[in-house]
C-alpha cells in the first residue's frame, strides 16, 4: 500500500483513512504525518476479482436520401444511455498462512457504478459508381454526456488474530458521489463492398478513432490532471472489418465477419495492449414491414490491469468471451 505522508492522522480521508482506521499503516515514531506499512517488504499472496457489467444502449433519428440511386446521403441523431457497474476485491496475505503484527489478511472492496445520457451527430455518404461496388465514408462526432451520475463505494476489511484467539475483524468504509461531464472520441471510417452475382456480397472497413480527445468536466472542478494523463496515455486506435454475406433465398440471409481493433494506449506491454479480435456468425431476415439479425460473436484480447498502483507491473489478463447478439425493427 502506497504511504500517505504529510497529512496528520485525525485528517486522513479516502484510502489513508481506511488504512489508518484499519490498523494497516501506522506512524513513524515521533511523528503524526509520516506513515509506514505494515505489510512493507513482506511476502504477500495477492488476490483480485474484477465484475464488469452493463454498457451502452442507443436510441437514434435517421434521415436519408439518394441522387440518382448513385449518390446516398444520410444524417443521425444520437441518443446514447451509459449504464455501468463495476466490482472489485482485492486481498493480501502472508505467503505462509501465519499473520503479519497480528494481521492474518486483509480485504478492499470497490463498488463504481456510472449512468447518464448523451448526445452525438452521424453524417454518412455512400456512392455507387457500378451496380457492383460502392464507395462510402462516415463521420460520428464526439458524444457528449452532459451529465453522468459517478457513485463510488469503498470498504476495507482487516482480519486479525485476537487475544482469546479467535479471528476477529476491523471494517471501515467511505462512499462518495459525484456529478461529471464527458465527451467521447470522434470516428471516421471508410468503407466499400463487392456485389457478387446479386446474392452476395464482401464489405470492408477502416475506421480511425483517437482516444486522446476524450475530455472530462465538471462546475466544481477542472480535470486538468486528469485531462493531460488522458492526452498522454492514450492514442489513436485503429480498426478494420471484413465481411460477407449470401443470400439463401430473397429474405434470409447468411454472414460472417472478423474485426481487428488496435489498441489505444501509447505504451503498453507488446503482447497485453488491449489489442482485441472479433470473430463473428448469423442470420438475417428482411421482410416489407420487419427485419431481424441474429449473430454470434466470438471475442478475444490481452490486456494489462493494475490492481492498486498505476506505478507497479501490471496484472497481464487474456480474455476470451461468447455473445449472442440479436436485432428487430420494422419499417415505416
Amino acid at each position: 500500500m502506497n504511504r500517505v505522508n504529510g497529512i496528520p492522522y485525525n485528517l486522513l480521508s479516502g484510502d489513508g483513512q481506511l488504512a489508518w482506521n484499519s490498523w494497516l499503516i501506522d506512524t513513524l515514531p515521533g511523528t503524526n504525518n509520516q506513515y509506514y506499512s505494515l505489510f512493507d517488504d513482506e511476502d504477500l499472496s495477492q488476490r483480485a476479482v474484477v465484475n464488469r457489467s452493463g454498457g451502452i444502449n442507443e436510441m437514434v433519428i435517421s434521415i436519408g436520401g439518394n441522387y440518382n440511386d448513385k449518390l446516398y446521403l444520410g444524417a443521425t441523431i444520437g441518443f446514447p444511455f451509459l449504464d455501468f457497474k463495476e466490482i472489485t476485491t482485492y486481498s493480501e496475505a502472508p505467503v505462509d498462512g501465519g499473520n503479519i503484527y497480528g494481521i492474518n489478511d486483509y480485504s478492499l472492496y470497490s463498488e463504481q457504478r456510472n449512468s447518464g445520457t448523451g448526445v452525438n451527430l452521424k453524417l454518412g455518404v455512400i456512392y455507387q459508381p457500378a451496380d457492383f461496388i460502392r464507395i462510402g465514408a462516415s463521420f460520428h462526432t464526439p458524444t457528449y454526456y452532459w451529465t453522468i451520475r459517478d457513485y463510488f463505494y469503498r470498504e476495507m476489511t482487516t482480519y486479525y488474530v485476537n487475544a482469546d484467539p479467535n479471528r476477529s475483524k476491523n471494517t471501515d468504509s467511505y462512499t462518495n458521489n459525484y456529478r461529471y461531464s464527458l465527451t467521447t472520441p470522434l470516428k471516421f471510417n471508410v468503407n466499400t463492398s463487392f456485389l457478387i452475382a446479386k446474392r452476395a456480397f464482401i464489405a470492408a472497413e477502416y475506421e480511425f478513432e483517437n482516444y486522446s480527445m476524450a475530455n472530462l468536466y465538471a462546475d466544481d472542478y477542472d480535470f486538468v490532471k486528469e485531462n493531460e494523463a488522458i492526452a498522454t496515455k492514450f492514442g489513436v486506435a485503429h480498426s478494420v472489418r471484413v465481411g460477407a454475406e449470401v443470400n439463401i433465398t430473397q429474405g434470409f440471409a447468411l454472414r460472417a465477419g472478423y474485426r481487428l481493433k488496435t489498441s489505444p494506449y501509447k505504451s503498453a506491454p507488446a503482447d497485453y495492449n488491449n489489442t482485441t479480435h472479433y470473430i463473428s456468425a448469423g442470420l438475417g431476415f428482411r421482410g416489407k414491414v420487419f427485419f431481424g439479425d441474429l449473430a454470434y460473436v466470438y471475442r478475444m484480447n490481452k490486456d494489462s490491469y493494475w490492481l492498486y498502483d498505476p506505478e507497479g507491473e501490471p496484472g497481464l489478463c487474456s480474455t476470451k468471451s461468447h455473445s449472442i447478439v440479436a436485432t428487430i425493427g420494422c419499417k415505416f
